[in-house]
């Protein structure tokens, strides 16, 4: 613990009068006391009557109101002297108590040119230069809150806008999937078998196009908030049989292997919607990073005192460790040459950890180069009311 040492006024004032007043004392009043008593010893040496003696006393009376006078004289010239010195000092201590209380520009009188005068010459320097450093301070201060308050805005309105965007873009795909649908189902007539792959083809990439500004749409709406999460009870076995249905096509067009690992058929109080494209972003994250007919891709549940844990395992080519802190973030691909191979909007992962976030869950990996990638997210078996919707 640090001491703090009180400054005391009279204090001060006390010091420098000692420092001042005994050593005028010695070099003033013991020369005067050993002349006196030289004399009087030889005023007494010389004694020859009572005239003598009476002369005697009346020098001793002399030599005392000389030391009496001049014991006077010398405290108040030592009291004067003291009052030149310690107002400087005590008015720079006003000085520094007053700076340290937050009251900067406290000015101080300099007078003479002793050391005292040097000393606050110092200190105001010091203070002009701390008051213009925190008047620099401030307006930078001021001017960066404005600009963050202004880039807040514009990330508002770019938020708003892009979701506007992306939602107008979504709208006009719904006619056209229909269209196509119905041009395969021959409902507008009979087309040849060239024409119908060319509606496959419209209707494949429209679809893709459909997923695209999904993603975009539901980062949106994570990065504003405006997710709402419906939860209900289901049982997992039953949703992962009709994820495994959904994402089979997948699986056989790259000739992989799909594994289902479950502890137990165990009844979950989630949103099955939410979660089912969590896993349907993690599945074919991993579909598309795994090898053609040696690739395996494994999805697993069990669970903890606690929470609900699944996983989704493959044995791809991994993540290195130097690009694993970014591999949440928002359009951010491993290898751009393969994702792009792949295609991908880079916001599968961002949704993931928005949508296990906002369920009240948390999601990580263990990955390797070359040793394949483990996503594991968590899911709390009984939610808190306050996160129910959000």
């Amino acid at each position: 613990m640090k001491r703090k040492f009180k400054l005391n006024n009279n204090f001060i004032a006390n010091s420098i009068q000692n420092k001042i007043l005994v050593p005028m004392l010695l070099l003033s009043l013991v020369p005067t006391f050993i002349f006196g008593m030289i004399f009087l010893n030889n005023e007494i040496a010389n004694l020859d009557g009572k005239d003598t003696l009476e002369n005697i006393y009346s020098d001793i009376i002399f030599f005392s109101m000389i030391m009496a006078s001049t014991l006077i004289l010398i405290i108040v010239f030592s009291h004067l002297v003291a009052k030149g010195i310690q107002n400087p000092i005590l008015e720079l201590k006003k000085a520094f108590k007053e700076f340290n209380g937050g009251k900067y520009d406290y000015i101080i009188k300099i007078k003479g040119h002793d050391e005292v005068s040097d000393l606050t010459q110092s200190f105001q320097t010091f203070q002009e230069y701390f008051i213009t450093n925190n008047k620099i301070k401030d307006f930078y201060q001021k001017e960066l809150e404005l600009k963050l308050n202004e880039l807040k805005k514009t990330d508002i309105l770019k938020d708003e806008f892009s979701s506007m965007i992306t939602h107008e873009l979504k709208t006009p795909l719904t006619p056209i999937r229909g269209y196509c649908e119905m041009l395969k189902e021959n409902s507008l007539g009979t087309l040849t078998s060239e024409q119908l792959e060319c509606i496959e083809t419209i209707d494949s990439n429209a679809l893709h196009l459909e997923k695209l500004i999904g993603d975009i749409l539901d980062a949106q709406k994570l990065d504003m908030g405006h997710i709402v999460f419906n939860k209900t009870e289901f049982h997992f076995d039953s949703f992962i049989s009709e994820l495994t249905k959904n994402i089979q096509p997948l699986v056989d067009g790259k000739n992989i292997q799909l594994i289902i690992t479950s502890s137990s058929d165990r009844v979950i109080f989630s949103d099955e919607q939410r979660l089912r494209q969590i896993f349907y972003n993690l599945i074919r994250n991993a579909i598309d990073f795994v090898p053609e007919i040696s690739g395996v891709v494994e999805l697993g549940f069990k669970s903890s005192k606690d929470d609900h844990i699944f996983y989704v395992k493959d044995n791809g080519l991994g993540i290195p460790k130097d690009k694993q802190s970014n591999i949440f973030k928002k359009f951010y691909q491993v290898d751009t040459a393969q994702t792009r191979k792949h295609g991908g909007s880079g916001l599968g992962l961002v949704i993931c950890k928005g949508m296990v976030e906002g369920l009240g869950g948390k999601i990580w990996f263990e990955s390797g180069h070359e040793q394949g990638t483990i996503f594991y997210f968590s899911l709390p078996k009984i939610l808190p009311v306050a996160n129910e919707v959000k």
